[in-house]
């Protein structure tokens, strides 16, 4: 009887173990996936900041582009003022700036 009952302890010590042993594992692992969805959460906001700022680029090419092409079809003798592409390129280095900051 006493055998039994020692054995049947050290089975249910053996499964305690395992189970413990199980949980570490799995805390452990759950650890290790928060960290890769805070890293893809970062990568994700940075992401959408790039690319908010290139469409706030293209925004801005592209009204630059419609300012070049009204000036295009001034009359003859008006002045036609600053190159677009320069506008856009100082905006640009003016973003960039900022944006390395």
């Amino acid at each position: 009887m006493r055998r039994r009952i020692t054995k049947t302890i050290q089975r249910q010590q053996a499964t305690i173990d395992m189970n413990n042993n199980k949980i570490k594992t799995l805390k452990r692992n759950m650890d290790d996936s928060e960290t890769q969805v805070s890293q893809l959460q970062s990568k994700l906001r940075k992401a959408q900041a790039e690319l908010a700022e290139a469409e706030e680029r293209a925004d801005l090419a592209e009204s630059s582009l419609s300012r070049a092409a009204g000036r295009n079809r001034a009359p003859l003798g008006e002045s036609l003022g600053r190159s677009t592409f320069q506008e856009t390129l100082e905006i640009s280095r003016k973003m960039m700036k900022k944006k390395n900051k």
